[in-house]
């Protein structure tokens, strides 16, 4: 797809990627962190990224275009205190 310069960003299921997982933290660890771990990898020419990170569950995304950095926070709706 680089060659092609066609550019992606998006969510990956784990077997896609079964050799990068080995590099990233664990679904337990990265659970035990709590909301808003992550984890990351980067070609060596910083061309692709997959980054793993825990919401309600764990999530991994591959980038083409972006790497983990800059990073943002979001504010989520909470149930059980009302308030974000």
């Amino acid at each position: 797809m680089q060659s092609k310069e066609v550019y992606v960003t998006g969510t990956i299921m784990k077997n896609r990627v079964p050799g990068i997982l080995d590099k990233l933290s664990s679904d337990k660890d990265l659970q035990k962190r709590g909301r808003g771990a992550c984890d990351d990898v980067v070609r060596q020419d910083g061309k692709m990224a997959v980054v793993k990170w825990f919401d309600n569950k764990p999530i991994v995304m591959l980038s083409a275009i972006h790497a983990k950095k800059p990073e943002d926070e979001c504010r989520r709706w909470s149930k059980r205190e009302k308030s974000t």
